[in-house]
């Protein structure tokens, strides 16, 4: 019986993270977080410790269909675009996203992403989004990732 208590005990240690994950280590009992994220693989980290994971992959905000957004432009037109993009997480600052943002920093992000797309809209004519598109896009990503970038360490790779 102890054997098999020692066994359970050792075996809620250890977990286990895909290739695509990052995590981090927090202490139940004092709450610290260990600053030194952990990638995939089986890590012992102890009693009391839990794994806060991050997916490492691309991730997905889709603000299309039903979650559109309503623009304006700068003559005061209501315009409907569907955008959606992928942004990768920084590795290296997993701790950094965790400390500023929780672990709800994708919900930040899509509230970032809505900002900056409705900011740059605000900047062009109407008749624009019909002639300019791929230059407004361009605009789009590099407000959207610059503002990832500050807010929440991460990239954005592509927006459509």
């Amino acid at each position: 019986a102890l054997v098999c208590l020692l066994l359970a005990l050792i075996g809620g240690c250890v977990f286990s993270l895909e290739a695509y994950q990052g995590a981090l280590d927090i202490n139940t009992h004092t709450m610290w977080v260990n600053p030194d994220p952990y990638f995939g693989g089986r890590h012992f980290i102890g009693l009391g410790h839990y794994f806060v994971v991050f997916d490492l992959s691309l991730n997905d905000i889709d603000l299309t269909g039903g979650d559109a957004l309503v623009v304006a432009s700068n003559e005061g037109q209501e315009i409907n675009i569907e955008v959606s993009l992928q942004y990768r997480l920084d590795r290296s600052k997993l701790y950094d996203l965790y400390m500023r943002l929780g672990t709800d920093y994708h919900q930040r992000l899509v509230d970032v992403a809505t900002f900056e797309i409705k900011n740059v809209a605000t900047t062009y004519a109407t008749l624009k989004f019909f002639e300019t598109r791929r230059e407004i896009r361009e605009q789009m990503l590099a407000a959207v990732d610059l503002a990832f970038q500050k807010t929440a360490f991460c990239t954005v790779e592509h927006l459509q």
